[in-house]
């Protein structure tokens, strides 16, 4: 597969991600906290809301910290871990022009782990390409020691 449809479709990766959550101040803990289910949907959407925001922004930084180390991101590309996730969006020319996410819905799949689903548009070019108007996304999340972490994220561009 050449390098403009792998840059499109991490771009998709990570528009889904992180959309409109501005970064924590330099040094701080960016990791969002969970106290009881309550809250889980709110705070999962938060922070894909930011995986986006971080993808459009080109800040691989935040990856690197909000990732865990067996963090997998399957996209159209295939299947990739943290530190490869991290290094394509460094080095990804890809430019967001505008972006939405909707239709969420979290999903608990047992005592700590949780699924969320959604639909993303896009507006915007990879590689020179345009990037699909419409992927459908999933992330599993857990909660370990009090805290939120993305195990899984997966992209499935639209075909209607």
């Amino acid at each position: 597969m050449n390098k403009a449809v792998q840059l499109v479709l991490l771009t998709m990766l990570v528009i889904s991600a992180s959309f409109s959550q501005t970064p924590p101040p330099a040094g701080t803990e960016s990791r969002v906290e969970v106290r009881g289910e309550g809250g889980v949907a709110e705070a999962i959407i938060a922070r894909e809301e930011g995986f986006c925001d971080a993808w459009k922004n080109r800040r691989a930084d935040s990856f690197k910290e909000n990732l865990t180390e067996e963090s997998v991101v399957v996209v159209g590309t295939g299947r990739k871990g943290k530190s490869q996730v991290v290094e394509e969006i460094s080095k990804a020319d890809c430019i967001v022009r505008e972006y939405s996410l909707a239709d969420f819905k979290a999903t608990s799949l047992g005592r700590n782990a949780f699924l969320l689903t959604y639909r993303a548009q896009q507006k915007g070019t990879c590689g020179g390409k345009e990037l699909p108007t419409t992927v459908y996304a999933s992330s599993i999340y857990m909660t370990r020691r009090g805290v939120l972490v993305r195990l899984f994220h997966q992209e499935t561009p639209s075909v209607m």
